[in-house]
Order: structure tokens, then sequence, then C-alpha cells
């Protein structure tokens, strides 16, 4: 599973949210709210829209985020609510939050908190990833985007398809690991460690 773009991606957004607003000291609401951000080239990196945001000396909060995020991969973020302190540089989003890259990496969780100065993303809440290759649950989580390091805290369950190149009709096609946790991940070695009362079947 490929998630290190999506968070990658996430704090580059917004990195340049608070940029934009960092020097307004003017209270504001604006309907139908509409930022894009743009490269050296002039190529569009994201785009952001919200219902409405509620702009004020410390904090941006936006209701029904909806930002996409374009380069290598696309993706697509949304959430009921965001909420950027402008001063500490930390975003929170809550409610259906969904990450989606443009491979097809889903991730679900009911909030997600982004602190840009220790470059960290991480929810107690119940995270979900899902792609062609399966599916990963667990409780909490910790991810470095750009140390490409991340784990999933507690009671961790993945749910994986094997290769299916065996003709032979009972090879198993499905592999399900669960463990108490902690799951860390290393996406630049393609390597996930379970630990903690490790179970593994085949199906």
């Amino acid at each position: 599973m490929n998630i290190k773009i999506l968070f990658s991606m996430m704090g580059l957004f917004f990195s340049f949210i608070i940029s934009a607003y960092a020097d307004s000291g003017i209270q504001q609401q604006l309907q139908g709210f509409n930022l894009n951000g743009y490269n050296n080239t002039g190529q569009k990196t994201w785009q952001v829209n919200g219902d409405k945001a509620d702009i004020s000396d410390d904090k941006i909060k936006i209701t029904n985020v909806d930002a996409n995020f374009y380069g290598k991969e696309k993706a697509n973020l949304t959430s009921k609510t965001g909420t950027i302190d402008k001063i500490s540089g930390q975003v929170h989003l809550q409610d259906d939050v969904v990450i989606t890259s443009e491979r097809g990496t889903k991730m679900t969780t009911d909030s997600l908190d982004w602190n840009r100065n220790k470059d960290l993303i991480t929810t107690n809440d119940r995270v979900k990833f899902t792609d062609e290759q399966g599916v990963v649950t667990g409780k909490g989580m910790t991810v470095h985007p750009n140390l490409k390091q991340g784990s999933i805290n507690e009671n961790v369950k993945a749910v994986m398809k094997t290769s299916s190149h065996s003709k032979k009709p009972l090879d198993p096609q499905k592999v399900t690991i669960t463990c108490d946790g902690p799951m860390q991940m290393d996406q630049l070695n393609f390597h996930a460690t379970f630990s903690v009362n490790v179970i593994a079947s085949e199906e």
C-alpha cells in the first residue's frame, strides 16, 4: 500500500494555506471558499474548496473540506470540518475524514491532526486503509510523511490478497494477520512489522 504520497501532499497543502492567511488580522467569513496553490512554474499543485471559511486572527475554520492535490500522483481529501492554527501551524480535521489517492488507496478515520513543526500526522481514532491489495485496520496512527515511516498503534488487522499464479485450487488466496500492535510501516523499503500477539492465517 502506497500511503506516503497521501500524507506528503497533505502536509504541503496545509503549509500553503497557513502561509496564505498568516498575516490576516481581520476576522472574515467566506461563503463558497476556494483557494488554489501553484508551484514556481505556474502549475496548479492543490485546490481546496469549502462551503464556508471563518478566518480569525489565529485560526481558519473550514466547513465541508474538499481538497485536491496534483503532482506525480493525484489525491483527494474530504472532511466535515477543518481547523488550521495559523500560529502553530497545526491542523485538525474532524468527522468523516477520507483521503483517496489516484491509485485507489483510501484512508478513512474520524479525525486527523497534522503537526507541521514535527512533520507528524496522528489520530487516536480507528483508521482503515483499503486498496486492491487488501484492507488494514487498527486504532490510532502516527505517520512521519517525509521520513516515509509510520505505525498503527493497536488492534491491527491486515487482510491481504496473495498471488494466484498457482493453478492448484486449494492454494491460499488471502492472508490475515492480526496483532495487539503496533504495526510499523517502512514505505521506503516496502516493509511492515507486526508486534505483540501476532497471528497469521491463510484462506
